[in-house]
């Protein structure tokens, strides 16, 4: 074995972990896709590296509208409580995690709670425990993250089942495509009608900003 195979044989492993969570993959499918039906947005939201799953979601090829992904880099350092706020608000919360991984840690919230405790359902992404994966002979540390792997296998899986939601209910999303598939002029046109829904969708949550609370 080399060490990329020992790495490809650890993400063998996320699979199995990720496949095994199918049942709790189309609950937040199912979340999602009512939202979507509802002409609503689902917010994402991640800190530090964790940012690479929410932008896995919208926009890239292969995605749709009904997606609101927040990647300002002002809120995304890792001391920002989103998952909390959204629960206080009444609002779903699915969280993407390394369960053992988050167990081995220390919490810093004031309470001592971690992410987990703020979600509605939580998805394991099958990373261990500091997320690198293969161990190198004469190196102290092991190298090689898997919760890259996990997360887009996860976000991936639920867009997928989204995707036949709303195509079952009659409204099939328009999804970003390359043009090597659809051809240069429905690829545009697929472009153009996904960021017109996404604009559509967004602007509801900006239409009171910068008026005074009331």
């Amino acid at each position: 074995m080399t060490p990329a195979l020992d790495y490809l044989a650890a993400c063998e492993g996320l699979i199995a972990r990720v496949r095994a969570q199918e049942p709790e993959i189309g609950r937040a499918a199912d979340w999602f896709a009512r939202t979507i039906l509802r002409g609503q947005m689902v917010h994402l939201f991640a800190s530090g590296h964790s940012r690479i799953m929410v932008e896995e979601m919208w926009p890239r090829y292969g995605s749709f509208p009904g997606f609101n992904p927040i990647v300002e880099l002002s809120l995304t350092f890792h001391n920002v409580e989103m998952a909390e706020e959204f629960q206080r608000r009444g609002v779903k919360v699915v969280a993407v995690i390394s369960k053992d991984h988050s167990e081995a840690s220390r919490s810093r919230h004031r309470a001592g709670k971690k992410l987990q405790d703020f979600a509605d359902l939580v998805l394991d992404t099958g990373a261990p425990v500091g997320d690198a994966m293969v161990r190198i002979e004469g190196l102290d540390t092991p190298v090689a993250p898997g919760s890259t792997v996990g997360g887009c296998l996860i976000v991936n899986a639920i867009k997928a089942e989204i995707a036949a939601r709303l195509t079952a209910a009659g409204q099939p999303p328009k999804v970003l495509t390359a043009g090597a598939v659809v051809g240069a002029e429905k690829a545009a046109e697929l472009f153009e009608a996904a960021y017109d829904e996404h604009a559509r969708r967004l602007a509801p949550y900006y239409r009171d900003l910068g008026l005074p609370n009331k």
